[in-house]
């Protein structure tokens, strides 16, 4: 089996990290959360959580990018987590979470 390159997670990218389209999509994972804790208690078991994680990505030419680079201020050796300040645009995902 190849190892995969995308995440089934990632629903859209957006230029805003505060639009509309988060906004409402936060609103549905609350209430899909909420749905599925009633269920948990009424019927036991574990059905899981969703949860959003939104990830900023620097751009073409950022002004940052040599912030992240290695031997750069906030360079990681494992995972990149840019600042939102940084970002230019952020790739939404909505992934499971079990507890």
């Amino acid at each position: 089996m190849a190892k995969q390159r995308t995440s089934t997670d990632y629903l859209f990218t957006t230029i805003a990290f505060d639009c509309s389209e988060i906004k409402e999509l936060r609103r549905q994972v609350r209430i899909t959360n909420l749905e599925r804790r009633v269920r948990e208690l009424r019927y036991g078991g574990a059905f899981g959580r969703q949860r959003i994680r939104i990830r900023p990505r620097l751009g073409v030419d950022s002004p940052f990018a040599s912030l992240y680079r290695r031997g750069g201020s906030l360079w990681r050796r494992t995972s990149q987590d840019i600042r939102p300040e940084h970002g230019t645009r952020f790739d939404v995902y909505v992934g499971e979470v079990r507890s």
